[in-house]
């Protein structure tokens, strides 16, 4: 059953620079989006039968020319406001994020609700506690065999850590794999996943302490202008264990790792130089 309502921040609407650094034109087109998006499946991307909706459907849905939605989309994802699956099917971070918050909500009520209530209660009653653990255990046990029979059922609107062969939608991680700390309503939870998972494969992983003062990091890189989707993009493609300021292209300055190459790519025609008596050449 589609839900009536999903939820709309004003302040982070009016806070967001990347969105309001678009035109008033652009913006309604955002919100058209989100509206259609909310009726989609999977939810929060902009899809028709499961597959990326095209320029002229979606021109065809607001009302508006083909070419007028498509500069306005050019102007929307210049300014990183979107994302894109790797099938091309435009989705909204938040929307995905907050389904998925809804997910394991949802998930944590049929399992008994607030764990610390539980604790709770289980103290009062320690035989009807272990009787309970037992009921739970069985439980996990026989969901975690289904899942291994049948590793490619997914469900279209509720978000999985396992997906159809073939479905190359964001992957939205599992109850099991929710993030320790808590983020804030302007983070999106695939962004910081992957920033986490980057740590990881640099052999750096993150503490919990880490991970919030990195989040704070991060707020203040947003506070003077920088997108957090795209400050993260940056470390990943990168290879920074950090978070720092975006860097136009074009700017006279290098970061380290880039000046650091450009002497070894120096030294190293010089060097040649000294060996076969060729003429070095300063770099323009």
């Amino acid at each position: 059953m589609k839900r009536p309502a999903f939820q709309f921040y004003p302040a982070d609407w009016r806070k967001d620079s990347a969105l309001q650094s678009c035109s008033v034109a652009a913006r309604g087109l955002w919100i058209e989006m989100l509206c259609i998006m909310h009726e989609c499946e999977p939810y929060g991307q902009l899809a028709i039968n499961g597959k990326a909706m095209s320029i002229v459907q979606l021109a065809r849905l607001i009302g508006e020319t083909e070419k007028m939605v498509k500069g306005l989309l050019n102007e929307l994802e210049s300014a990183g406001v979107f994302s894109r699956t790797q099938t091309d099917c435009i989705y909204s971070r938040r929307m995905v994020n907050d389904e998925h918050l809804r997910v394991i909500r949802a998930n944590s009520g049929r399992l008994g609700g607030n764990p610390n209530l539980l604790k709770q209660k289980d103290k009062q009653n320690p035989t009807k506690a272990r009787a309970k653990s037992q009921a739970t255990t069985n439980q996990a046990t026989k969901q975690s065999d289904k899942q291994s029979l049948t590793p490619s059922s997914s469900s279209s609107s509720s978000p999985s850590s396992s997906k159809p062969k073939g479905d190359n939608s964001p992957l939205t991680p599992s109850v099991h794999d929710v993030p320790a700390v808590t983020l804030p309503d302007w983070l999106a939870l695939a962004d910081w996943e992957a920033f986490v998972e980057h740590r990881k494969r640099l052999k750096a992983p993150m503490s919990d302490d880490a991970q919030v003062r990195a989040i704070a990091q991060l707020s203040r890189l947003r506070d003077d202008g920088h997108d957090p989707s795209a400050v993260i993009d940056q470390s990943i493609v990168s290879n920074w264990k950090g978070l720092f300021e975006l860097k136009r292209r074009g700017s006279p300055e290098l970061n380290k790792q880039a000046a650091l190459e450009a002497r070894n790519a120096e030294a190293g025609r010089q060097a040649k130089a000294l060996i076969f008596g060729e003429e070095t050449h300063e770099s323009q």
